[in-house]
C-alpha cells in the first residue's frame, strides 16, 4: 500500500469493493447476532424474574413448613399434657372410684376427637393378683381377670410375672375400650419398654402401635405413658417418697394420629394449600400420610397403610421437612409442594419484562443499523491505513534486520528482549538463544587502557559511547564500538543499545601503525635532498663543481627516498 493517496477522489478499487462487500456481510451478520443476543437478553431477564418468585415462593414455603410443624408440636404436646394433668389428679387423691376417674377424665376429653383411650392401669404385685381380681369382680365385671394378648391376638389369662399393670379405668367408655379392661400393659415388648424409661427418667415415654385389639381402621396409635404415684386402698400399698421413682401405675393415652393430624390441618390460620401432601413420622416409623390436594387420592400404599415420604422433590414443586422433639421422641414432618403451589405465586412481571425487552431489542437493533452504516466507511479507511503500516512496518524491520551493526533492546538488568538479525549473524546464536541471555554473557569483562567501565560511568550520561569485546558462540572474541541510549524514565525505561563491530578498522589502524616507520625515514632523506637542492642553487654561480657534486647526491638522495616509499 505504500504511495497509495487514501484521500484520493474517483471511482472505488477492486479492493474497495471487496471491503464493502465484507463489512456489509459482517454489518448483516452483527444486526443478527445483536437481534438474538437481545430476545436472548428479554427471555433471561424474565426466566430470572421467574426464578426470583419461585425462589420468594420457596422462602415462604419454608417459613410455613416451620410454623406449620411448631403448630403439630403444640399438638402433640397438648395430648402429653393430658396425660400429665390425669397423673397430677391421681397422684392427688386416693383413687378407687371409677365414677371420679370419667367425671374427670371427660372434661379433657372435650373437643379431642383423636383421643381414643385415656387409661389408667396400676401396680398389681403377683401376691395380690387374685385378691385384686375378685375385687374387681365385685364392682360388676364378673368376667375380669387380668389378660395378656396371645399368639393368635386373642386374649388369654395373664402368664406369672412379679408385677401387673391391668388397665383398671378406660375413658371413653367405648365397647373396645371395655373390651380391654384387664389387659396387661406389661405383657408386651412395646409396653414393657415404655413403662421401663418412663419409671427410669420420671417422665412420660412415647412409642407407636398399629392398633389396639379389636381396631379395624388400622391407623396408628401414638401411645403416651407416664407413671403415677398413689396411697392404693386397693392394693394396700403405703405411700413412697417423692424421690423414689418406683410406679404405683401408669396412665395411658391413646391417640389416633390421622385424626389428630386432620385435626391438627384444620385448625384457624394455618392455610395449607391444596397443593402440599403431608407425612408425618416418629423416631423413623411413618405414622400418617395426608393427602390435602396434590395427589387425586389418598396417599396410600399397596397394604393400606400410610405411604411412606417421597426422598426427592416433586418435579417443579418443592419439598420441606422440620423436626421437634417431644420427650423422647423425634417427630419428623414432610412437606411435598406440586408444581401448582410454585405457580400460584407467579405474576405477569416475568411476560411484562419479556415484552419490554423484545421491544427495546428492535429499538436497538434500529439504531445499530444507522450507527453501523456510517461507521462501515470509517473501518474501511481504518483497514486501507493499517495494511499501509503494517507493510511501512515490514520495510522498516527489513531494514533494522540488515543494517550493518548489530542492535539490542535491553532492560535494566542487562536481560535482552528484542534483537536484529546482524545480531545473530555477527554473534553466532540463534535468535531464540540470545532472547533468554543477557548482555553480560555475550560481553567480555576486559577494560581498554584509559577506559572505565560502563558501570562506572555516570547513569545521567545518556546516550554513551564505549568500547568493550563480544564472544561469539564459538568462543572467539571480536572488539566492538557501542553506543548506549537510555529509553523511557523510571521502572519502565529501557535500554536501546547498536553495537558496531570494529575488527576491520583494527586491521587498517595495524596497517598504518607498520608503514609509519618507513614514511618517517622517506621524510629525512626527502629532507636531505631538498638541502642538496638549495645548497646547488646558492653554488651553481660560485662553485659549479660544487654546485654539481651537491645536484648529484640530492639525486641519490631522492631516488633512495623513492625506494623507501615502495
Amino acid at each position: 500500500m505504500a504511495g497509495q493517496d487514501f484521500g484520493s477522489e474517483g471511482a472505488p478499487s477492486p479492493y474497495e469493493d471487496t471491503l464493502a462487500r465484507r463489512w456489509e456481510r459482517r454489518r448483516l451478520i452483527l444486526t443478527v447476532l445483536a437481534t438474538l443476543a437481545g430476545i436472548a437478553l428479554a427471555l433471561l431477564l424474565g426466566r430470572a424474574l421467574r426464578l426470583r418468585e419461585q425462589d420468594y415462593a420457596k422462602a415462604q414455603f419454608k417459613a410455613s413448613v416451620a410454623r406449620w410443624s411448631d403448630s403439630l408440636r403444640r399438638s402433640v404436646t397438648n395430648r402429653v399434657e393430658m396425660v400429665n394433668t390425669i397423673v397430677a389428679f391421681i397422684r392427688g387423691t386416693d383413687l378407687n372410684d371409677r365414677k371420679d376417674f370419667r367425671r374427670f377424665v371427660r372434661q379433657i376429653l372435650k373437643g379431642q376427637p383423636s383421643a381414643e383411650m385415656l387409661a389408667w392401669a396400676p401396680r398389681i404385685p403377683a401376691a395380690l393378683r387374685d385378691a385384686h381380681e375378685e375385687a374387681i369382680r365385685k364392682q360388676g365385671y364378673p368376667k375380669y381377670i387380668i389378660r395378656q394378648r396371645g399368639d393368635r391376638k386373642q386374649f388369654v389369662a395373664a402368664g406369672k410375672r412379679e408385677d401387673y399393670y391391668p388397665i383398671l379405668f378406660a375413658e371413653p367408655a367405648t365397647a373396645n375400650n371395655e373390651s380391654l379392661l384387664g389387659l396387661d400393659l406389661g405383657s408386651g415388648a412395646v409396653g414393657r419398654a415404655a413403662m421401663r424409661q418412663a419409671k427410669a427418667t420420671g417422665r412420660e415415654n412415647l412409642a407407636v402401635y398399629t392398633v389396639l385389639p379389636g381396631d379395624k381402621t388400622g391407623d396408628n396409635l401414638l401411645l403416651v405413658w407416664a407413671a403415677a404415684r398413689y396411697e392404693s386402698t386397693v392394693t394396700h400399698l403405703k405411700k413412697r417418697p417423692d424421690d423414689q421413682p418406683e410406679a404405683d401405675g401408669f396412665v395411658l393415652g391413646a391417640f389416633r394420629m390421622e385424626t389428630l393430624a386432620k385435626k391438627w390441618l384444620s385448625l384457624p390460620g394455618h392455610n395449607i394449600p391444596s397443593d402440599i401432601d403431608v407425612y408425618i413420622a416418629m423416631n423413623g416409623k411413618d405414622l400418617t400420610a395426608l393427602c390435602t390436594g396434590a395427589q387425586p387420592k389418598p396417599i396410600r400404599d399397596a397394604t393400606g397403610a400410610s405411604a411412606s415420604p417421597p426422598t426427592k422433590t416433586p418435579a417443579g414443586g418443592v419439598l420441606g421437612s422440620e423436626e421437634f422433639q417431644v420427650s423422647n421422641a423425634t417427630f419428623t414432618v414432610v412437606y411435598a409442594a406440586s408444581s401448582r403451589y410454585i405457580d400460584d405465586w407467579g405474576t405477569w412481571k416475568p411476560l411484562s419484562a419479556v415484552l419490554t425487552g423484545l421491544l427495546i431489542t428492535g429499538l436497538a437493533v434500529g439504531y445499530f443499523r444507522l450507527l453501523t452504516g456510517q461507521m462501515a466507511n470509517v473501518e474501511r479507511r481504518v483497514a486501507d491505513r493499517w495494511l499501509e503500516l503494517r507493510e511501512r512496518e515490514h520495510y522498516i524491520r527489513y531494514l533494522v534486520d540488515y543494517t550493518s551493526d548489530a542492535i539490542f533492546l535491553c532492560d535494566q538488568q542487562g536481560k535482552i528482549l528484542d534483537i536484529n538479525q546482524r545480531s545473530c549473524d555477527n554473534l553466532g546464536y540463534s535468535r531464540k538463544e540470545l532472547l533468554s541471555m543477557t548482555v553480560a554473557d555475550v560481553e567480555v569483562p576486559v577494560v581498554p587502557e584509559n577506559q572505565e567501565l560502563p558501570e562506572e560511568r555516570s547513569a545521567e550520561e545518556n546516550p554513551r559511547t564505549f568500547e568493550s569485546v563480544y564472544r561469539r558462540k564459538d568462543g572467539t572474541t571480536f572488539s566492538v564500538e557501542v553506543h548506549s541510549t537510555l529509553m523511557g524514565s523510571g521502572a519502565q525505561s529501557l535500554i536501546l543499545t547498536i553495537v558496531r563491530d570494529m575488527t576491520d578498522r583494527a586491521q587498517v589502524e595495524g596497517l598504518l601503525s607498520n608503514n609509519e616507520r618507513p614514511l618517517a625515514g622517506m621524510a629525512e632523506q626527502l629532507s636531505a635532498a631538498l638541502g642538496n637542492f638549495q645548497t646547488v642553487e646558492r653554488l651553481l654561480v660560485s662553485d659549479p663543481e660544487t654546485a654539481r657534486q651537491s645536484l648529484n647526491e640530492g639525486v641519490r638522495l631522492l631516488r633512495k627516498a623513492m625506494d623507501t616509499g615502495r
